[in-house]
């Protein structure tokens, strides 16, 4: 029997689970070549393929996840600009009281909020 035709097929399922890649070749016999060696280099193809579908699948992982944390990081920069907000009015309506304390000969207290800083 003379085997003229080798076929390799892999399946891997994708280190952070959401599936797998499947790669199938098929190669010709060369003159002077075993089916053996054949099917040894086509496995070793067939290998290098799988491996950077793997590197690209890792890739698009670690992108996924670095966007999920810049939507977190984004949140909690927006609650903490509101946080900001909230504190600027805290003050900003304690140095109004301090202006209306002075304004009523209340100095003693108007001194004590002097600060505008009320904590």
């Amino acid at each position: 029997m003379k085997i003229t035709t080798v076929r390799f097929r892999r399946l891997e399922s994708h280190k952070h689970g959401y599936g797998h890649d499947a790669i199938e070749a098929e190669a010709s016999v060369e003159d002077g070549e075993t089916a053996d060696e054949a099917l040894s280099a086509l496995q070793a193809w067939v290998l290098a393929r799988l491996k950077q579908e793997a590197e690209i699948s890792n890739h698009i992982w670690s992108l996924e996840r670095l966007q999920d944390n810049v939507s977190s990081y984004e949140r909690t920069l927006a609650g903490l600009k509101k946080d900001v907000e909230r504190g600027r009015k805290v003050i900003s309506d304690h140095e109004k009281l301090a202006d209306l304390a002075r304004e009523h000969g209340l100095d003693a207290q108007a001194s004590q909020l002097g600060d505008g800083v009320p904590f």
